[in-house]
């Protein structure tokens, strides 16, 4: 095995991790912001785990596309622009906006889909 093959290998199985961590950590955000909005009594932990789940996805999401070589095209700025949007909607207001919380929730599911659509479809 030569220096190229084996460089090539641990570049792919980096973007293989990190994109593996990234969709866990939206797994987590969408559970969290579920249960907070959902449940009576909200656990301080759901409250932990999606304050880190969107500090993780923005550092994997950091690192794929450093990772990739893209530079930064428009669409990385909307999914940026959308995880931001999400971690308002969903970490922030559902402790304030209890009674609209169906609403909330179904917004925090459109914008996760509208970010997955962003970076499978890339447009611009």
């Amino acid at each position: 095995m030569n220096l190229l093959n084996l460089w090539f290998i641990v570049i792919m199985n980096t973007y293989i991790a990190l994109k593996t961590i990234h969709l866990g950590a939206v797994f987590v955000l969408l559970t969290s912001g579920a249960v907070l909005f959902f449940s009576e009594n909200v656990r301080i932990g759901f409250k932990i785990s999606a304050h880190v789940s969107l500090f993780v996805i923005l550092i994997t999401g950091l690192g794929l596309v450093l990772n990739a070589n893209l530079g930064v095209p428009p669409w990385i700025w909307g999914k940026f622009l959308i995880w931001v949007l999400l971690g308002l909607t969903g970490v922030f207001a559902a402790p304030k906006f209890y009674r609209y919380r169906v609403s909330f929730y179904t917004a925090m599911l459109f914008l996760a889909t509208a970010a997955a659509f962003l970076a499978v479809a890339r447009p611009g």
